[in-house]
């Protein structure tokens, strides 16, 4: 497993990945061997497809998945030159977050504060002598 990470981290280098990112795709790939107990090279598309299964089963979020995904890709793809489709384990979607919609009462309590900070500033005269300085 030693020189398949040292390979791996090779290419990264060599494609100008980040060091956080080498850590993180590492980490990925040695979570996927711990979880079969068996080396990368033993394992194919079956095995990715339950890993990512068992990682979005756990609550775990969708762009950890998306990076596990990443990660396997590379790791076969990139690393182990095996020519294989990836296309048939889809990645996790996005969660599309709400925006948060203030209240008129919030909004005007907002324009409220800022108003009042603004006309204190203006008229305070111990501010109006530091700017003609």
């Amino acid at each position: 497993m030693n020189q398949l990470i040292e390979k791996m981290t090779d290419y990264m280098q060599l494609r100008g990945f980040s060091p956080k990112t080498i850590y993180a795709y590492t980490s990925y790939v040695k979570r996927f061997e711990e979880h079969f107990e068996k080396h990368p090279a033993r394992m194919g598309e079956k095995q990715v497809h339950q890993y990512l299964l068992h990682v979005i089963s756990q609550g775990i979020s969708g762009s950890y998945a998306n990076g596990c995904y990443s990660t396997l890709r590379f790791l076969y793809e990139t690393t182990m030159s095996k020519d294989w489709n990836m296309k048939n384990i889809p990645r996790s979607k996005k969660q599309s977050k709400l925006p948060i919609v203030r209240s008129l009462q919030e909004v005007l309590s907002l324009f409220n504060a800022v108003s009042k900070y603004y006309q204190l500033t203006l008229h305070n005269p111990s501010l109006k002598r530091n700017r003609s300085k």
